[in-house]
């Protein structure tokens, strides 16, 4: 507020240009915060094009906020738009993927953006959080860690469907269908809930990220309780399809790919559950590192 008023720091007097100067950058700042072409614009380039079709997909506000403050920070310092799109894409993934604006993140804010003055800038920021965040042991370990939570109300379940969506890959089961197609409330188990109760598993075990599937709901109606091996191996057979159009082991094997789903699952029964989850854990993160690259 001082700057408004016209305050010279190192006069300790009021002067009418620094409070001319003070309004005019605050003005600019406002309309470029709340110009509806410029936010259209970040949905459709930065969300939309980061494979984020809904807001019930963007759970942590504090990121959003953040790449759109970036966005717009790119438009002060006449950054190529179509780089400037990517780099926002990845500065956004990184703090998902991160959490680093989780939280009170204020003073981490103003830094970032203090740091980004001239064209280039931010490549050289979002090149260092790589080296800083993204390492090798990040993708191999620590997001494989990330993807053992006991419920999908989290960022990694849902950059992993944004990870779908964008890559155009199947929904479970189904050749016909991309995810992206799919109803935000089509997520199904692919071990059934009820199948692992019988077995001795508890809510915090049969609600593992790596047990939900983008499933169409007709699917898994027809699935119902049947362990894994069984119904998969009714598809194959023909003996029921479930609704699925899956024809052949190599579509099925392909699907599975599709839906980061260890070929393990083909003739898994409970006994399987633990290591069909470690197997996935480190699929899912394998797409999002490749889903990651292509941002």
């Amino acid at each position: 507020m001082a700057l408004l008023s016209g305050r010279n720091f190192e006069t300790r007097q009021d002067e009418k240009e620094i409070a001319d100067e003070s309004f005019r950058k605050l003005e600019k700042g406002l309309y470029q915060f709340t110009n509806e072409n410029k936010f259209k614009h970040f949905v459709q380039n930065i969300l939309r094009g980061s494979g984020y079709d809904g807001t019930s997909m963007l759970i942590a506000r504090n990121a959003v906020n953040y790449a759109y403050a970036m966005y717009l920070r790119l438009f002060d310092i006449d950054e190529n738009h179509a780089e400037a799109n990517s780099l926002v894409r990845r500065l956004l993934a990184i703090s998902l993927l991160t959490g680093r604006h989780s939280g009170s993140f204020e003073t981490k804010f103003e830094q970032d953006i203090k740091r980004i003055q001239n064209p280039g800038d931010l490549a050289k920021f979002v090149a260092t959080l790589e080296k800083q965040e993204l390492a090798d042991i990040f993708w191999d370990s620590t997001l494989v860690d990330e993807l053992d939570k006991p419920t999908i109300n989290n960022p990694f379940w849902h950059m992993f469907v944004a990870a779908q969506n964008k890559l155009l890959k199947q929904g479970f089961l189904s050749k016909s269908n991309i995810a992206r197609d799919l109803a935000t409330d089509d997520v199904h188990h692919i071990f059934p809930k009820n199948y692992l109760v019988k077995h001795g598993y508890d809510k915090t075990k049969y609600n593992r990220i790596a047990n939900f599937v983008h499933l169409r709901n007709d699917i898994n109606i027809s699935v119902g309780d049947l362990a894994p091996r069984d119904y998969l191996n009714d598809i194959l057979s023909s003996k029921n399809d479930h609704h699925s159009d899956i024809t052949s082991e190599d579509e099925l094997k392909s699907n599975f790919g599709d839906n980061a789903v260890p070929i393990l699952l083909m003739k898994a029964v409970a006994v399987d559950y633990e290591e069909f989850l470690k197997q996935r854990q480190r699929l899912m993160a394998k797409m999002l590192k490749e889903y990651y690259r292509s941002l």
